[in-house]
Protein backbone atom coordinates (compact mmCIF):
# COMPACT_ATOMS: atom_id res chain seq x y z
CA UNK A 1 0.00 0.00 0.00
CA UNK A 2 1.64 3.07 -0.89
CA UNK A 3 0.59 6.74 -0.39
CA UNK A 4 2.12 10.25 -1.33
CA UNK A 5 3.19 12.71 1.18
CA UNK A 6 0.52 14.62 3.33
CA UNK A 7 -0.24 17.88 1.62
CA UNK A 8 -1.86 21.05 2.91
CA UNK A 9 -5.26 21.36 0.12
CA UNK A 10 -7.78 23.68 -0.91
CA UNK A 11 -9.55 20.99 -2.47
CA UNK A 12 -8.54 22.23 -5.96
CA UNK A 13 -7.63 18.98 -7.87
CA UNK A 14 -3.34 18.76 -7.65
CA UNK A 15 -0.91 17.80 -10.13
CA UNK A 16 -0.42 14.12 -11.55
CA UNK A 17 -2.87 12.39 -11.81
CA UNK A 18 -5.04 11.68 -8.61
CA UNK A 19 -8.49 11.94 -8.68
CA UNK A 20 -11.14 12.40 -6.02
CA UNK A 21 -13.99 11.72 -8.59
CA UNK A 22 -14.65 7.88 -9.18
CA UNK A 23 -17.87 8.13 -11.18
CA UNK A 24 -20.79 10.15 -11.32
CA UNK A 25 -22.77 7.50 -8.80
CA UNK A 26 -19.46 7.61 -6.18
CA UNK A 27 -17.22 10.50 -5.07
CA UNK A 28 -14.74 11.08 -2.77
CA UNK A 29 -14.48 13.38 0.22
CA UNK A 30 -12.43 16.54 -0.98
CA UNK A 31 -9.21 16.12 0.88
CA UNK A 32 -9.16 11.97 -0.35
CA UNK A 33 -7.48 11.94 -3.99
CA UNK A 34 -6.44 8.30 -5.70
CA UNK A 35 -4.93 7.63 -8.90
CA UNK A 36 -7.53 4.28 -10.27
CA UNK A 37 -10.63 4.48 -8.96
CA UNK A 38 -12.10 1.78 -11.14
CA UNK A 39 -14.54 -0.81 -9.61
CA UNK A 40 -15.17 1.68 -6.13
CA UNK A 41 -18.90 2.33 -5.73
CA UNK A 42 -21.49 1.90 -2.93
CA UNK A 43 -21.38 -0.99 -1.07
CA UNK A 44 -20.06 -3.06 1.92
CA UNK A 45 -19.25 -6.33 3.18
CA UNK A 46 -19.29 -8.31 6.69
CA UNK A 47 -17.40 -10.96 8.07
CA UNK A 48 -17.19 -12.38 11.34
CA UNK A 49 -13.76 -12.06 12.57
CA UNK A 50 -13.71 -14.01 15.72
CA UNK A 51 -17.24 -15.50 17.69
CA UNK A 52 -19.77 -13.17 18.25
CA UNK A 53 -17.23 -10.19 16.67
CA UNK A 54 -18.61 -8.98 13.59
CA UNK A 55 -16.48 -6.12 11.07
CA UNK A 56 -18.65 -4.18 8.31
CA UNK A 57 -16.29 -2.63 5.69
CA UNK A 58 -18.58 0.26 3.60
CA UNK A 59 -17.95 2.42 0.98
CA UNK A 60 -20.12 5.62 0.99
CA UNK A 61 -20.44 8.39 -1.73
CA UNK A 62 -19.36 11.28 0.12
CA UNK A 63 -22.51 13.26 -0.43
CA UNK A 64 -23.87 10.07 1.79
CA UNK A 65 -21.35 10.73 4.05
CA UNK A 66 -23.41 12.62 6.79
CA UNK A 67 -26.73 10.82 6.87
CA UNK A 68 -25.13 7.12 6.65
CA UNK A 69 -22.97 8.07 9.65
CA UNK A 70 -25.85 9.38 11.84
CA UNK A 71 -28.16 6.56 10.65
CA UNK A 72 -25.52 4.24 11.81
CA UNK A 73 -24.52 6.40 14.85
CA UNK A 74 -28.26 5.81 15.99
CA UNK A 75 -28.02 1.71 16.60
CA UNK A 76 -25.23 2.29 19.04
CA UNK A 77 -25.90 1.15 22.50
CA UNK A 78 -26.25 4.47 24.35
CA UNK A 79 -24.57 5.94 26.34
CA UNK A 80 -21.57 6.19 24.30
CA UNK A 81 -18.24 8.07 22.95
CA UNK A 82 -17.01 10.51 20.39
CA UNK A 83 -13.98 9.15 19.06
CA UNK A 84 -11.66 12.24 17.05
CA UNK A 85 -8.95 10.98 15.44
CA UNK A 86 -6.33 14.37 14.21
CA UNK A 87 -2.85 14.54 13.03
CA UNK A 88 -0.17 15.18 15.42
CA UNK A 89 1.50 18.78 14.96
CA UNK A 90 4.46 18.67 13.32
CA UNK A 91 6.37 20.00 16.75
CA UNK A 92 5.28 17.28 18.79
CA UNK A 93 6.01 14.56 15.54
CA UNK A 94 9.47 14.97 16.17
CA UNK A 95 9.17 13.34 19.91
CA UNK A 96 8.03 10.03 18.71
CA UNK A 97 10.07 9.96 14.71
CA UNK A 98 13.44 9.64 15.22
CA UNK A 99 14.24 8.40 11.46
CA UNK A 100 12.49 10.05 8.63
CA UNK A 101 10.89 7.11 7.42
CA UNK A 102 9.34 6.19 10.86
CA UNK A 103 5.39 6.52 10.60
CA UNK A 104 3.96 9.87 11.13
CA UNK A 105 1.34 9.66 14.57
CA UNK A 106 -2.37 11.01 15.49
CA UNK A 107 -4.04 11.72 18.87
CA UNK A 108 -7.06 10.09 19.03
CA UNK A 109 -9.40 12.08 21.72
CA UNK A 110 -12.83 11.10 23.11
CA UNK A 111 -15.92 12.87 24.75
CA UNK A 112 -17.73 9.99 27.01
CA UNK A 113 -21.21 9.40 28.25
CA UNK A 114 -23.21 10.96 25.48
CA UNK A 115 -25.88 10.31 23.09
CA UNK A 116 -26.50 9.66 19.34
CA UNK A 117 -28.13 13.00 19.40
CA UNK A 118 -25.26 14.92 20.61
CA UNK A 119 -23.08 12.83 18.09
CA UNK A 120 -25.86 13.74 15.41
CA UNK A 121 -25.12 17.63 16.52
CA UNK A 122 -21.73 17.34 16.83
CA UNK A 123 -21.15 16.16 13.28
CA UNK A 124 -24.06 18.46 12.07
CA UNK A 125 -21.51 21.47 13.36
CA UNK A 126 -18.47 20.07 11.98
CA UNK A 127 -19.20 18.01 8.74
CA UNK A 128 -17.08 20.00 6.43
CA UNK A 129 -14.25 18.93 8.35
CA UNK A 130 -15.25 15.72 9.24
CA UNK A 131 -16.73 14.59 5.96
CA UNK A 132 -14.34 15.86 3.57
CA UNK A 133 -10.63 16.52 5.57
CA UNK A 134 -8.45 13.95 4.73
CA UNK A 135 -6.34 13.33 8.01
CA UNK A 136 -9.20 13.50 10.49
CA UNK A 137 -11.25 10.72 11.52
CA UNK A 138 -14.07 10.12 13.89
CA UNK A 139 -16.36 7.84 14.86
CA UNK A 140 -18.95 6.62 17.81
CA UNK A 141 -18.47 3.51 20.38
CA UNK A 142 -20.91 2.47 23.21
CA UNK A 143 -19.39 1.98 26.93
CA UNK A 144 -21.14 -1.38 26.89
CA UNK A 145 -20.04 -4.31 24.69
CA UNK A 146 -19.08 -3.96 20.97
CA UNK A 147 -20.40 -1.51 19.03
CA UNK A 148 -18.97 1.00 17.16
CA UNK A 149 -19.26 2.71 14.18
CA UNK A 150 -15.63 4.74 12.25
CA UNK A 151 -14.71 6.46 9.73
CA UNK A 152 -11.03 6.03 9.10
CA UNK A 153 -8.90 6.73 6.66
CA UNK A 154 -10.37 7.30 2.92
CA UNK A 155 -13.27 8.16 4.89
CA UNK A 156 -13.99 4.43 4.76
CA UNK A 157 -16.85 3.05 7.25
CA UNK A 158 -16.18 0.25 9.38
CA UNK A 159 -18.43 -0.96 12.46
CA UNK A 160 -17.38 -3.50 15.14
CA UNK A 161 -20.01 -5.12 16.86
CA UNK A 162 -21.97 -8.07 18.41
CA UNK A 163 -24.94 -7.21 17.51
CA UNK A 164 -24.44 -7.28 13.52
CA UNK A 165 -28.58 -7.23 12.52
CA UNK A 166 -29.77 -3.64 13.50
CA UNK A 167 -26.64 -2.65 11.27
CA UNK A 168 -27.56 -4.74 8.60
CA UNK A 169 -31.22 -2.99 8.63
CA UNK A 170 -29.63 0.03 8.43
CA UNK A 171 -27.85 -0.27 5.77
CA UNK A 172 -30.80 -1.80 3.70
CA UNK A 173 -32.80 1.87 4.85
CA UNK A 174 -29.97 3.69 3.08
CA UNK A 175 -29.96 1.33 0.00
CA UNK A 176 -26.32 0.04 0.77
CA UNK A 177 -26.02 -3.41 -0.92
CA UNK A 178 -23.88 -6.18 0.70
CA UNK A 179 -21.48 -7.82 -1.39
CA UNK A 180 -19.18 -11.00 -0.66
CA UNK A 181 -16.13 -8.69 -0.97
CA UNK A 182 -15.77 -5.18 -1.63
CA UNK A 183 -13.34 -3.05 -3.59
CA UNK A 184 -11.79 -0.50 -1.37
CA UNK A 185 -9.24 1.91 -2.37
CA UNK A 186 -6.86 0.53 -0.17
CA UNK A 187 -6.90 -2.46 -2.61
CA UNK A 188 -5.92 -0.22 -5.81
CA UNK A 189 -2.65 1.27 -4.43
CA UNK A 190 0.77 0.45 -5.57
CA UNK A 191 3.71 2.47 -6.32
CA UNK A 192 2.40 3.46 -9.89
CA UNK A 193 -1.30 4.13 -8.87
CA UNK A 194 -0.83 6.00 -5.15
CA UNK A 195 -3.30 7.67 -2.92
CA UNK A 196 -3.49 10.77 -1.20
CA UNK A 197 -5.15 12.17 1.98
CA UNK A 198 -5.01 15.99 2.19
CA UNK A 199 -5.50 18.79 5.26
CA UNK A 200 -7.74 20.88 3.26
CA UNK A 201 -6.82 24.84 3.89
CA UNK A 202 -9.71 25.74 6.51
CA UNK A 203 -8.90 22.72 8.89
CA UNK A 204 -6.64 24.33 11.17
CA UNK A 205 -9.01 27.25 11.95
CA UNK A 206 -11.92 24.69 12.04
CA UNK A 207 -10.22 22.43 14.22
CA UNK A 208 -9.39 24.82 16.88
CA UNK A 209 -12.63 25.90 16.91
CA UNK A 210 -14.07 22.42 17.69
CA UNK A 211 -11.26 21.28 19.75
CA UNK A 212 -11.70 24.36 21.66
CA UNK A 213 -16.01 23.75 22.73
CA UNK A 214 -15.42 20.04 23.03
CA UNK A 215 -12.57 19.99 25.38
CA UNK A 216 -14.70 23.00 27.51
CA UNK A 217 -17.70 20.11 26.94
CA UNK A 218 -15.51 16.92 28.57
CA UNK A 219 -13.07 16.05 25.60
CA UNK A 220 -9.86 14.84 26.27
CA UNK A 221 -6.92 13.31 25.18
CA UNK A 222 -6.16 9.55 24.82
CA UNK A 223 -3.39 8.69 23.04
CA UNK A 224 -0.75 9.35 20.68
CA UNK A 225 -0.88 6.05 17.69
CA UNK A 226 0.97 5.53 14.66
CA UNK A 227 -1.31 6.79 11.78
CA UNK A 228 -1.71 4.75 8.73
CA UNK A 229 -0.28 6.45 4.95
Amino acid sequence: MTTTEITLSDSKLQAGALTNLVSSNFRLARGVHVTDPRGIHQAYDLVEARKDYWVFTINISAENIGRSFISLARQVRKPGHFILEIGTRRDDQAVPRINPDDPCYSEVHYLDGISPRRVSSIYSRYESLLAHDGRTNFGFGSHHGVDEVYVGPYKIFRIFTNTPKKYVAALNRLKVPREEKIRTVWKTFTVRTPGRRDILADTPAILESMLARLRAAGLYFAERRKDLP
